[in-house]
């Protein structure tokens, strides 16, 4: 089992620099130059101070679209630019899907109230048997399966009056943002496999067992707020010969 920490965009002034250093990025011809301007002109171009665009820049660099030579200055990494589909920022699934070249679709399969078992109430801080939403959605990318996503949400969140189906096949942070005025900064991630055939609805859906022995990528998220409290708790489970994820990873020195 992996698990690793990704953080979710926020409009704050470093995530703004970081969307303007990005389209500043696009407006570039890379195949001739990949030099970003020096850090007093590119505070002017951008219109934001020092301070914000170290922020930024290091961020970027953290997620390897940036890298820096000492005394030579900070360049663009093209074989970034070429990855689709990253696991960081954590993306919306239609997001990804798009991103991986297709035209999304979404089925909003189940929505209900159900007791916390022990995992989700012991990733959710909650009692045992505490009522939560469970959210469940399967995902298509060209009218092909790619993924079936599951999602508990405590009902100090969510409240059951007042909420339909067209509420519940919006994205889970748009809901939650809508209903409740959370912002979900960062998640935690366990990452893991699992075969298709474990799942109910893709052994429903599947009728010529082309998911019997198939694994599929299964990412457990806990979403925390900018209190550090966990909101929410996923299961996405991936068919990668749909979506595929690609990562570029910093060493340090």
């Amino acid at each position: 089992m992996t698990q690793f920490v990704s953080r979710v965009n926020q409009k704050n002034l470093k995530s703004q620099a970081i969307d303007e250093i990005l389209r500043y990025i696009d407006t570039m011809d890379l195949s001739v130059d990949h030099k970003l301007p020096k850090e007093d002109d590119f505070c002017k171009i951008l219109g934001v101070s020092r301070v914000t665009l170290r922020s930024a820049l290091e961020k970027l660099e953290t997620e390897g679209l940036i890298f820096r030579k000492r005394g030579k200055g900070t360049f663009v990494n093209v074989h970034s630019i070429h990855l689709p589909t990253k696991f960081t920022p954590v993306q919306e699934m239609k997001s990804l899907i798009r991103k991986s070249g297709y035209t999304p679709k979404t089925i909003l399969v189940d929505y209900h109230i159900e007791e916390a078992n022990e995992e989700v109430a012991q990733k959710l801080e909650l009692s045992t048997k505490e009522p939560v939403f469970l959210i469940e959605k399967a995902y298509y990318a060209d009218n092909e399966f790619c993924a079936y996503i599951k999602d508990y949400v405590p009902l100090a969140y969510l409240k059951p009056d007042g909420l339909g189906k067209e509420d519940f096949t919006m994205p889970i942070f748009e809901l939650l943002q809508k209903e409740a005025d959370i912002l979900v900064p960062w998640d935690k991630v366990d990452i893991l496999t699992c075969l298709g055939k474990d799942i109910p609805y893709i052994k429903e859906l599947i009728q010529n067992n082309l998911y019997e022995n198939k694994s599929l990528l299964l990412l457990k998220s806990v979403y925390y707020d900018s209190k550090d409290r966990p909101i929410f708790y996923g299961w996405e489970h991936i068919d990668t010969d749909v979506i595929q994820f690609s990562m570029i990873r910093t060493h340090e020195s």
